[in-house]
Protein backbone atom coordinates (compact mmCIF):
# COMPACT_ATOMS: atom_id res chain seq x y z
CA UNK A 1 0.00 0.00 0.00
CA UNK A 2 1.12 3.46 -0.73
CA UNK A 3 1.91 5.13 3.31
CA UNK A 4 1.35 8.77 1.30
CA UNK A 5 -2.51 7.57 0.47
CA UNK A 6 -4.36 8.80 3.38
CA UNK A 7 -7.59 7.42 2.84
CA UNK A 8 -5.85 3.35 2.38
CA UNK A 9 -4.16 3.91 5.84
CA UNK A 10 -7.10 5.52 7.26
CA UNK A 11 -8.63 2.29 5.88
CA UNK A 12 -6.32 -0.29 6.57
CA UNK A 13 -5.95 1.25 10.42
CA UNK A 14 -9.68 1.42 11.05
CA UNK A 15 -9.45 -2.42 9.88
CA UNK A 16 -6.81 -3.13 11.84
CA UNK A 17 -8.41 -1.47 15.10
CA UNK A 18 -11.55 -3.58 14.76
CA UNK A 19 -10.01 -6.46 14.65
CA UNK A 20 -7.80 -5.95 18.11
CA UNK A 21 -10.40 -4.73 19.76
CA UNK A 22 -12.15 -7.49 18.65
CA UNK A 23 -9.99 -9.82 20.62
CA UNK A 24 -8.20 -11.27 17.46
CA UNK A 25 -4.53 -10.11 18.60
CA UNK A 26 -2.88 -7.57 16.52
CA UNK A 27 -3.08 -6.10 13.38
CA UNK A 28 -0.18 -5.01 10.96
CA UNK A 29 -0.82 -2.37 7.83
CA UNK A 30 2.21 -2.93 5.22
CA UNK A 31 2.93 0.66 3.48
CA UNK A 32 5.86 2.03 1.25
CA UNK A 33 6.67 5.71 2.61
CA UNK A 34 9.22 8.58 0.90
CA UNK A 35 12.26 9.59 2.95
CA UNK A 36 11.36 13.04 4.04
CA UNK A 37 14.96 12.90 5.12
CA UNK A 38 18.23 11.01 3.10
CA UNK A 39 19.01 7.97 4.23
CA UNK A 40 21.27 9.42 7.14
CA UNK A 41 21.85 12.70 8.68
CA UNK A 42 23.79 15.16 7.42
CA UNK A 43 23.09 13.97 3.52
CA UNK A 44 24.85 15.87 1.42
CA UNK A 45 22.49 15.94 -1.24
CA UNK A 46 19.46 16.99 0.99
CA UNK A 47 22.14 19.66 2.32
CA UNK A 48 22.90 20.63 -1.98
CA UNK A 49 19.38 21.50 -1.66
CA UNK A 50 18.21 23.29 1.33
CA UNK A 51 21.24 25.24 1.06
CA UNK A 52 22.77 25.44 -2.60
CA UNK A 53 24.88 28.31 -2.12
CA UNK A 54 26.55 27.11 1.04
CA UNK A 55 26.50 23.09 -0.13
CA UNK A 56 27.62 24.19 -3.64
CA UNK A 57 30.53 26.47 -2.70
CA UNK A 58 31.68 23.95 -0.37
CA UNK A 59 31.63 21.09 -2.76
CA UNK A 60 31.85 22.42 -6.21
CA UNK A 61 35.23 23.06 -6.32
CA UNK A 62 36.69 19.49 -5.18
CA UNK A 63 34.35 17.88 -7.52
CA UNK A 64 35.24 19.86 -10.98
CA UNK A 65 38.68 19.51 -9.89
CA UNK A 66 38.42 15.53 -10.30
CA UNK A 67 35.89 15.61 -13.10
CA UNK A 68 38.93 17.38 -14.95
CA UNK A 69 41.30 15.88 -13.75
CA UNK A 70 43.82 13.32 -15.94
CA UNK A 71 43.72 10.02 -15.98
CA UNK A 72 40.83 7.96 -14.08
CA UNK A 73 37.78 7.02 -15.82
CA UNK A 74 36.92 7.68 -19.41
CA UNK A 75 34.88 10.92 -20.06
CA UNK A 76 31.55 8.83 -21.07
CA UNK A 77 31.66 7.35 -17.51
CA UNK A 78 32.33 11.05 -16.16
CA UNK A 79 29.49 12.16 -17.72
CA UNK A 80 27.44 9.18 -16.91
CA UNK A 81 28.59 9.82 -13.08
CA UNK A 82 27.77 13.69 -13.29
CA UNK A 83 24.19 13.03 -14.91
CA UNK A 84 23.66 10.89 -11.83
CA UNK A 85 24.52 12.95 -9.42
CA UNK A 86 22.45 16.01 -10.82
CA UNK A 87 19.50 13.17 -11.16
CA UNK A 88 19.90 12.47 -7.26
CA UNK A 89 20.20 16.88 -6.24
CA UNK A 90 16.79 16.58 -8.49
CA UNK A 91 15.12 13.68 -6.53
CA UNK A 92 16.12 15.45 -3.18
CA UNK A 93 14.55 18.52 -4.17
CA UNK A 94 11.35 16.80 -5.30
CA UNK A 95 11.67 15.32 -1.23
CA UNK A 96 11.76 18.33 -0.48
CA UNK A 97 9.18 20.04 -1.82
CA UNK A 98 6.50 21.56 0.73
CA UNK A 99 3.56 20.10 -1.85
CA UNK A 100 5.42 16.52 -1.44
CA UNK A 101 5.01 16.41 2.35
CA UNK A 102 3.07 13.80 3.68
CA UNK A 103 0.97 16.11 5.91
CA UNK A 104 -0.08 18.44 3.53
CA UNK A 105 -0.84 15.57 0.81
CA UNK A 106 -2.87 13.73 3.07
CA UNK A 107 -5.12 17.54 4.31
CA UNK A 108 -5.06 18.25 0.90
CA UNK A 109 -6.71 14.80 0.24
CA UNK A 110 -8.65 14.42 2.69
CA UNK A 111 -10.70 18.14 2.56
CA UNK A 112 -11.39 17.16 -1.44
CA UNK A 113 -12.44 13.51 -0.48
CA UNK A 114 -13.94 13.64 2.87
CA UNK A 115 -13.89 17.12 4.97
CA UNK A 116 -15.88 15.27 7.64
CA UNK A 117 -12.88 12.88 8.58
CA UNK A 118 -10.42 15.13 8.53
CA UNK A 119 -12.87 17.44 11.00
CA UNK A 120 -12.98 14.28 12.93
CA UNK A 121 -9.37 13.41 12.79
CA UNK A 122 -8.11 16.83 14.24
CA UNK A 123 -10.62 17.26 16.61
CA UNK A 124 -9.41 13.55 18.16
CA UNK A 125 -6.19 14.60 17.97
CA UNK A 126 -7.01 17.57 20.13
CA UNK A 127 -8.61 15.23 22.48
CA UNK A 128 -5.70 13.21 22.45
CA UNK A 129 -3.05 15.60 22.95
CA UNK A 130 -5.89 17.38 25.97
CA UNK A 131 -5.65 13.82 27.90
CA UNK A 132 -2.27 13.10 27.70
CA UNK A 133 -1.16 17.05 28.85
CA UNK A 134 -3.73 15.96 31.71
CA UNK A 135 -2.42 13.03 32.51
CA UNK A 136 1.48 14.17 32.44
CA UNK A 137 0.86 16.18 35.29
CA UNK A 138 -0.49 13.06 37.51
CA UNK A 139 1.06 10.53 39.10
CA UNK A 140 2.53 7.37 38.30
CA UNK A 141 0.20 4.67 38.66
CA UNK A 142 1.13 2.33 41.61
CA UNK A 143 2.22 5.33 43.50
CA UNK A 144 6.02 4.90 41.79
CA UNK A 145 7.44 8.24 40.72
Amino acid sequence: MDGADILSVWSAAEAGLRHARSGNGPAFIWAQCVHLEGHFLGDPLLDMRRRPGYSFRKRARPMLLSFFRRGGAPWPERMAALRQILGMVRAAQDQTDSQNDPLVRARRTLLAENPGKLEQLESAVQVEIRRVVAAAGQPAPGGAT
